[in-house]
């Protein structure tokens, strides 16, 4: 559990501290931005966060059966957790379960540390390769948030 709390908790503030400037500093209008590169980087870094996060998700559920935890009300605290998370997502940006997985399964990769998570250089890689799957409605669901934004403000 050391192995992955950490790297977790980590994606989850990163996206976390996203989701409070979308909500609260309005991030999105930068995908509105005349500059290429500000707009660019607004719409594929909120990509990566939320990929980054399917990805440490991903990891950990198929580690959890090796997990230990000292008991198993634990693991099965941690199971249900990440189910009630996959349906928040679901409901949020219309990404199915096996969809998330599908996207948290190619942010993993076999580094010389072990498991890990593509980083950010590799992750726009991947993405101008069409390697990222559902990339394409992951960028839909975030300018369509920017477009609801703007009409609730």
């Amino acid at each position: 559990m050391e192995r992955y709390s950490a790297p977790l908790l980590h994606a989850s503030y990163d996206l976390q501290s996203r989701i409070y400037n979308i909500v609260v500093n309005d991030f999105l209008k930068n995908l509105n931005s005349p500059d290429p590169d500000t707009s660019d980087y607004s719409l594929q870094n909120t990509e990566y966060l939320i990929a980054q996060y399917f990805g440490w998700w991903e990891m950990i559920r198929c580690e959890t059966q090796f997990i230990e935890l000292g008991n198993w009300k634990k693991t099965t605290y941690l199971s249900k957790s990440l189910d009630e998370a996959t349906i928040l997502w679901r409901n949020a940006f219309h990404l199915n379960p096996g969809e998330q997985r599908a996207i948290g399964e190619r942010m993993v990769c076999n580094a010389a540390r072990g498991r890990e998570i593509l980083g950010y250089a590799d992750f726009l890689d991947a993405l101008s390769k069409g390697a990222i799957p559902y990339s394409t409605r992951l960028e839909k669901e975030i300018k369509d948030l920017l477009i609801e934004r703007q009409m609730t403000i």
